[in-house]
């Protein structure tokens, strides 16, 4: 299974909800409902104020599921953080633009795909989009932050939907010029009442945490997708 193989628009589940000693049993029930694409947050500080799912809590969940396995790299040490999510054999690869080494995000994308894999970018809300404009002849994924990253259940940010539907905007416009595409993911504070306007915004993929795992997870998979 490959990334761009998956019916859009899709869920992935933030395990970052469920951080503790039940992250593979949660991944494994999302597994059982069909969800194909899981969402693995590492976050290092001081690039991002908060604690993230770590080495060890990767290390537990992969190849323990069919599942696309998605790690967001929230590190400003691109180069040893992302070689060890490569070589550990996550699909997909996302970094920030904002990284001071902008010479080893290059790298890192040409080893993610030199292996095959997936290559992303990240924008937060208070970046401009020039951040990430440099890098997307380079990745498969842009993912749309909409609330600055560091903990499940912060409130959204609408800067994060303005740069959704801008993105979308020259999604369109760059494969009219016949440039590489790119699929867009949008996580942060999604939910019932805004899934089904975030789709038809642009977004392929939603990313959701606090919101998915309570309750009845297909339930909430139907709600946020609209159907």
């Amino acid at each position: 299974m490959e990334l761009f193989d998956l019916i859009y628009p899709t869920i992935s589940p933030s395990l970052l909800a469920k951080k503790g000693k039940d992250l593979l049993i949660e991944a494994k029930k999302c597994e059982e409902i069909g969800i194909s694409l899981l969402h693995f947050d590492f976050m290092r500080p001081p690039f991002v104020e908060g604690t993230g799912l770590s080495y060890e809590d990767f290390l537990t969940i992969h190849n323990q599921t069919s599942c696309l396995e998605d790690v967001h790299v929230m590190s400003d040490d691109v180069r040893n953080d992302g070689l060890f999510f490569l070589n550990h054999g996550a699909d997909i690869l996302t970094f920030h633009g904002t990284v001071s080494d902008k010479s080893a995000l290059l790298e890192m994308y040409r080893l993610i795909h030199l292996r095959g894999k997936k290559a992303g970018i990240a924008i937060n809300p208070n970046d401009s989009l020039e951040v990430i404009s440099p890098f997307l002849d380079l990745i498969d994924l842009v993912l749309v932050m909409g609330v600055i990253p560091g903990a499940c259940g912060k409130a959204s940010d609408p800067r994060g939907e303005e740069h959704l539907i801008a993105l979308s905007k020259m999604k369109e416009e760059r494969s009219k010029e016949g440039k590489k595409s790119f699929l867009l993911s949008f996580d942060g504070a999604v939910n019932g009442e805004n899934g089904k306007r975030l789709i038809e915004e642009g977004a392929n993929i939603l990313v959701s945490g606090s919101y998915f795992f309570k309750g009845d997870k297909e339930e909430k998979r139907r709600i946020l997708l609209g159907l």
